[in-house]
């Protein structure tokens, strides 16, 4: 009983843990994934620097400017383009600017 409540606030704690800690804690928050649906046959044929960038991007492991901030390699957080805060998700389908480019090209 005892042991039982000791393991309960253990746990609480480890998942408060895991919620402050930004990249650690993405495991536990499916709000902002985006869903793709892959095969294993796609993964199995794609190039390996590919399956490189779609991890890091799915874990919101690419250089944006949020996350060199956050590495200590930058100061400031914004997008050079629209003036909102560059992260990966921003980069690669949130900003107005970067997709009105990538349409006139």
């Amino acid at each position: 009983m005892i042991i039982d409540e000791i393991r309960l606030e253990e746990n609480s704690k480890r998942m408060q843990r895991a919620v402050k800690q930004s990249q650690q804690g993405h495991w536990i928050s499916w709000e902002s994934a985006l869903q793709r649906s892959l095969t294993w046959n796609e993964i199995w044929h794609m190039a390996p620097l590919r399956i490189s960038f779609l991890i890091r991007a799915v874990y919101d492991l690419l250089p944006s400017n949020a996350n060199l901030v956050r590495w200590g390699m930058k100061d400031d957080p914004t997008c050079p383009l629209c003036q909102g805060e560059q992260m990966t998700e921003h980069d690669l389908s949130s900003c107005s600017k970067l997709g009105q480019i990538h349409v006139a090209t």
